[in-house]
């Protein structure tokens, strides 16, 4: 998996993400203003945004999540950044994504912080509408 690029990591989880919702998940998928890299449809609604990339440090992770807040509708409230790390310590990078989230313009609150599984979920103030809340989720993968 190491050597795998970007394209077919994500074609992975696509893969698996079909297993569970079959037809309603694909990739490279137009919504609201850009391609994002995850999407889920349930009947005609969108139930899931996700943007992946490779960790490239904290500046590309902040543009990964602003990517990803902005290929949202008002109706998309669950949404997640899964970052593929190549780097030999994961756990700096895991802190370094938990700084740049709770500095985050439009950060809420945690809502589930697990440094040693290396998953983040957090609250956000929706970017087209403050008054309404979206769940993110970081993934971060160890390549």
């Amino acid at each position: 998996m190491r050597e795998l690029g970007e394209e077919a990591l994500r074609d992975v989880l696509l893969a698996a993400l079909n297993m569970s919702f079959p037809s309603q998940a694909s990739g490279e998928t137009f919504n609201r203003t850009g391609k994002t890299d995850l999407l889920v449809r349930y009947g005609t609604e969108t139930a899931f945004v996700g943007e992946c990339k490779f960790w490239g440090g904290e500046k590309l992770f902040r543009e990964t999540v602003d990517q990803l807040l902005g290929h949202l509708t008002s109706r998309d409230l669950l949404t997640a950044a899964v970052i593929f790390n190549r780097t030999r310590d994961v756990s700096a990078v895991a802190s370094k994504i938990l700084g740049c989230i709770r500095e985050h313009g439009r950060y809420v609150e945690d809502t589930e912080v697990d440094l040693v599984g290396r998953r983040f979920r957090f609250r956000f103030k929706h970017p087209r509408d403050a008054g309404l809340r979206l769940d993110t989720a970081v993934l971060l993968y160890d390549l």
